[in-house]
Parts: structure tokens; sequence; C-alpha cells
């Protein structure tokens, strides 16, 4: 677990949500998935302050995301769309909130600088 919801109130100014344990999951995965799983396998007590403040900062925007969509099922179905007769468009589901993608880079970089 990368963030507990104290932290997670701390970095957001925001109590975390109900649901705040599902999101936690989807978002860990949604940032494992990016980081090809290595904070995952780290031992996060030996990483820099930084980058462990990055990470929990990316993590806590992206449950708040999650969040702020409906939770999982929001977040996971596709968002908005549009209708013209009898054709339907819709919006994929966003993968990764506006601050934890810029945060996603520097996440990756000490990643793969430090991969054995």
């Amino acid at each position: 677990m990368y963030l507990s919801s104290a932290e997670y109130a701390t970095i957001t100014c925001d109590t975390a949500p109900s649901d705040f344990s599902a999101c936690l999951s989807l978002a860990e995965a949604m940032i494992d998935g990016r980081t090809l799983q290595y904070y995952a396998q780290a031992d996060l007590t030996g990483l820099p302050a930084r980058i462990l403040a990055w990470l929990k900062q990316a993590v806590a925007y992206q449950v708040q995301a999650i969040s702020q969509t409906g939770g999982i099922a929001g977040a996971t179905e596709p968002q908005g769309g549009a209708s013209l007769g009898r054709f339907t468009s819709s919006a994929p589901p966003q993968e990764l909130c506006m601050p934890t993608a810029s945060l996603l880079p520097y996440l990756i970089s000490w990643a793969r600088g430090n991969m054995q």
C-alpha cells in the first residue's frame, strides 16, 4: 500500500472518500502498470524522500480523480458521449488525471535508472 487515508487527506486537503480502499487499489494498479511494477516490488522505505513524496502524491491525486468520477464504476466506464440519429459515440475512460500524469515521467525515469 502506497498511501494511508491520513496521507491522502494531507496531500489533497480533502477527507478520504468512503470507497478509499477500492479507489486506492485501482490507482495503485494504474500506476504500477505504467511503471512496470517497479514500485510494487520496491522497498518503499529505501526510496529517496523526493521519489516517495512524488509516488504518494501521484497515488493520492489518482484516488481523488477516481472518486470524483464516481468511484470504480465511473473510472472504468466511458465518460460522456454524443448521439446523432442512430449513431452514438462515447469517450474512453480517462487513464490518469493530469497531476498524476505530470509526476509519472519522474517516477519512471528514477525507476529506469535503478532497475537491476
